[in-house]
């Protein structure tokens, strides 16, 4: 049985289509009738085989484009909208530049730079004010990619001035680039869907992660709780929950809220950034989370290349690359775990040994150790912080 079932919707296919005309046409014409391929009738058959299987194939699409499991694309945003949920969109990378020249000079919102190393351009915001060179000669500003989506800007390479400006000398940035993000995948868009609507519930641990999460730019949320009489080892106190952020450029004020509002009764919001959220009736609560303390990690590794593989700067640069990447996706209370960072310049051809790394919280790192990271830290990765000798 083909159309919608109890098992869900079941199209006809091309084949099956085929096989039911050519059963047709020799029910009217006579079972001698010619339907081979070849023959006209044959021909016919397989058009119009194929015509009604694309239509199957519609009917099956606008079926599954009423659940958020099989919908997609504009139909999944539809879906989304029912429940208060929008897909991200693509956003760009952001860099801060430092740029020096001659004191006075104005550089305006929009003006150019290009990245050495890719030729991908960047621009300096237009929501900031325009930059006037001071006294000192040498300021910053934060600049963005024209592109969206993960467009990489490592330190040191947004070191090329397009728009030509006198008085305008140098460019460069100190620290990698803070990625953008291409538009949410459908696939992304339904797992986060199923995040808000965990959020509509109140006072459970996902309720509260869900409602921090929907505050804008927040990075990160991770949550302990401690349901027993006394402080626990976590420094918690009795009958009360912590909210660790990586609050991005997240409004304290919105974090504040998100957990008011979502907190049970009775139970403390502990945390060392303290603030007020209101109520329904406009009375003020003190409530309170933790900020995530960044962690930053300084890398010093030593690689052997293999003969003929003399490493160019670009291949230099890739191992660092391979090291910075390592911090894709860390989460508070993560460990930096030194072999796992050891094996990675590995994958750069021409790499044959990685005799020592040394890694720690400060430059000229000396330690060998893996490095403990607790629960309210994270540990940060930039190539600006990994220095790379080749022997």
């Amino acid at each position: 049985m083909s159309g919608v079932t109890e098992t869900g919707f079941e199209a006809e296919t091309t084949d099956t289509l085929k096989t039911a005309i050519e059963a047709e046409l020799k029910i009217a014409f006579g079972n001698a009738f010619n339907v081979r391929p070849t023959s006209v009738a044959g021909v016919w058959v397989g058009i119009f085989a194929r015509k009604l299987a694309d239509l199957w194939d519609a009917a099956e699409a606008i079926y599954g484009s009423q659940y958020p499991e099989t919908a997609f694309g504009a139909s999944l945003d539809q879906l989304g909208l029912l429940t208060g949920a929008q897909r991200l969109p693509a956003t760009r990378s952001e860099a801060v530049l430092g740029v020096t020249g001659t004191p006075g000079t104005i550089i305006p919102t929009g003006s150019r730079v290009r990245n050495s190393d890719t030729g991908t351009f960047w621009r300096l915001q237009e929501d900031n004010l325009d930059i006037t060179i001071p006294g000192t000669s040498a300021t910053t500003g934060t600049w963005e990619s024209e592109e969206t989506g993960e467009v990489l800007g490592v330190a040191g390479s947004l070191d090329t001035i397009d728009t030509v400006i006198s008085g305008w000398d140098t460019v460069n940035n100190a620290e990698d680039a803070d990625l953008g993000r291409d538009i949410e995948t459908d696939a992304a868009f339904r797992l986060r869907r199923a995040d808000l609507l965990v959020a509509q519930g109140k006072g459970t641990l996902d309720a509260i992660r869900a409602d921090v999460l929907a505050v804008e730019d927040i990075k990160e949320v991770q949550i302990y709780e401690n349901y027993t009489g006394s402080t626990d080892a976590n420094g918690l106190p009795s009958k009360s929950f912590e909210v660790v952020v990586r609050q991005g450029d997240a409004v304290s004020a919105s974090i504040w809220q998100a957990i008011w509002d979502s907190k049970p009764a009775g139970i403390s919001a502990y945390g060392t950034t303290i603030g007020q959220a209101t109520d329904d009736v406009e009375a003020s609560h003190y409530v309170a989370y933790t900020r995530a303390t960044e962690k930053a990690v300084y890398i010093a590794v030593t690689a052997t290349t293999g003969t003929g593989f003399g490493l160019t700067a670009t291949g230099v640069a890739s191992i660092k690359a391979a090291l910075t990447a390592y911090g894709t996706g860390r989460v508070c209370g993560d460990d930096v775990i030194k072999q796992a960072l050891q094996a990675l310049p590995f994958d750069v051809s021409g790499v044959v040994d990685v005799p020592t790394m040394y890694l720690d919280f400060y430059a000229s790192p000396t330690a060998t150790a893996n490095l403990a990271i607790g629960i309210r830290e994270v540990a940060t990765f930039d190539t600006s912080r990994v220095t790379v000798t080749l022997l």
